[in-house]
């Protein structure tokens, strides 16, 4: 039964659906990690205790961090324990967005409950051990995305906004130092094609 909690997953995925390794990170990026946080501030953060505790800095600041075990009666200092899922919906914030942050099983046992979907993809395979679980996308709505694109020391930032199910195509061209477009993109709904070496970043909201 869809709980009536504000439930969001916020989420970087791979393109082959890596999420992570080793209890790690797969990459580094600060405009992510910035969005992460000011989405997250104030809010419910909601993870499995190996997610919080591979965190750099806990509990994350500015949020209640709430810990999902499976050990009965274990505490964490500053941190809110629950002990299964149906106990941290219970606990849950009942008046803003509560975001899962993982790991893998909880994206998983959460999925099914989410009422939004922030995903940051990274298009690019990364070899890992932990994948966010398939779902499937004509059951939700792209409401947002936006593309950061790196190619080498430039960087070029696309708002796309699609509404009424539309699927609108947009290319885009990106120019260099001295001035001469070096790259085309195509984007198509919430997909990046890429082409010659480059890097991109998309987020992608789903309601």
């Amino acid at each position: 039964m869809k709980s009536l909690k504000k439930i969001s997953i916020i989420v970087a995925i791979a393109s082959n659906n890596a999420i992570g390794k080793k209890n790690n990170l797969l990459w580094h990026i600060s405009e992510d990690l910035k969005r992460f946080k000011r989405l997250t501030k104030g809010h419910y953060v909601v993870m499995g205790k190996r997610t919080y505790f591979s965190l750099p800095k806990r509990p994350l600041s500015g949020r209640t961090n709430m810990v999902i075990t499976d050990v009965a009666g274990e505490q964490i200092d500053d941190c809110l324990m629950a002990y299964s899922i149906e106990d941290a919906v219970e606990k849950m914030d009942g008046a803003q967005e509560n975001f899962i942050i993982g790991g893998g099983s909880i994206y998983a046992q959460f999925l099914p409950l989410a009422d939004k979907l922030y995903i940051t993809r990274v298009h690019k395979d990364f070899d890992a051990d932990t994948f966010f679980p398939a779902f499937l996308s004509a059951q939700w709505r792209l409401t947002e995305s936006r593309m950061l694109i790196r190619i080498r020391k430039t960087i070029s930032i696309i708002l796309l906004k699609f509404t009424n199910g539309q699927t609108p195509l947009f290319n885009f061209f990106a120019r260099n130092r001295k001035g001469s477009f070096v790259n085309r993109y195509s984007v198509q709904s919430s997909h990046c094609h890429l082409f010659h070496r480059s890097y991109c970043l998309a987020l992608l909201f789903y309601d």
